[in-house]
């Protein structure tokens, strides 16, 4: 995950969590060197980002990058979604 800190990044731990996969951070402000190091020393495959950020990324190869703006439009997530949460469910936000 490439994000700030927002509801966003939120959702993308809940998801990658919920699908029972791992996730691993990686901090804005690293220079580019050390992105791509941590990116392929941890064998990443997937790099969900979001859309004003793509331009602080060079092209990563064999990386799949993925805007959670796209994820959320494609799947039609929006705020309606989040009303559906009670305080009796395993994460309640």
């Amino acid at each position: 995950i490439y994000m700030e800190r927002s509801l966003e990044s939120f959702i993308s731990v809940l998801g990658i969590l919920k699908a029972g996969l791992a996730y691993l951070p990686v901090h804005l402000h690293f220079p580019p060197e050390r992105i791509q190091m941590i990116l392929e020393d941890a064998e990443v495959v997937t790099l969900i980002t979001q859309k004003k950020l793509l331009n602080t990324l060079n092209s990563r190869k064999g990386i799949n990058i993925v805007s959670i703006e796209t994820i959320l439009e494609k799947y039609r997530i929006g705020p309606e979604y989040f009303e559906k949460i009670q305080s009796q469910d395993l994460a309640y936000i």
